[in-house]
């Protein structure tokens, strides 16, 4: 009998697990803490479903996570953030609708300063 041969995105994933809001995604690893969108998670899966596991979940894990073009990395969670300031900036709007604490977040500055300018007003009355 044939050995099973568990797929990159099984092994990648390592328990850990995805939470969709709309067009945002958060995506929860061992060590790793990431939002991305959700055509870029699903482009990643179907990817990572058509390989075969190295064996290896940290090798898998990087392989995955180099095919998404847009993440913000948590603060501490390792990676850089990546992708054209518009796709982050519209992202972190969402991730702050969601009530998400965007000082935990690798946010660039560029991208900061466009939420700067577009954050609510306060009523000064």
């Amino acid at each position: 009998m044939g050995q099973h041969i568990q797929d990159l995105f099984t092994v990648a994933m390592g328990g850990g697990t995805i939470r969709r809001y709309g067009e945002m995604v958060v995506l929860t690893l061992p060590g790793v803490e990431l939002v991305t969108t959700s055509d870029d998670i699903q482009q990643a899966q179907r990817w990572a479903r058509s390989r075969n596991s190295s064996g290896q979940e940290q090798l898998d894990r990087d392989a995955m996570l180099a095919r998404l073009e847009t993440l913000i990395a948590r603060n501490e969670s390792g990676g850089p953030t990546r992708g054209t300031d518009d796709i982050i900036a519209r992202l972190a709007k969402r991730m702050r609708t969601n009530e998400m604490n965007l000082d935990e977040w690798n946010l660039p500055q560029t991208v900061l300063e466009v939420l700067a300018r577009t954050e609510p007003q306060q009523d000064s009355t």
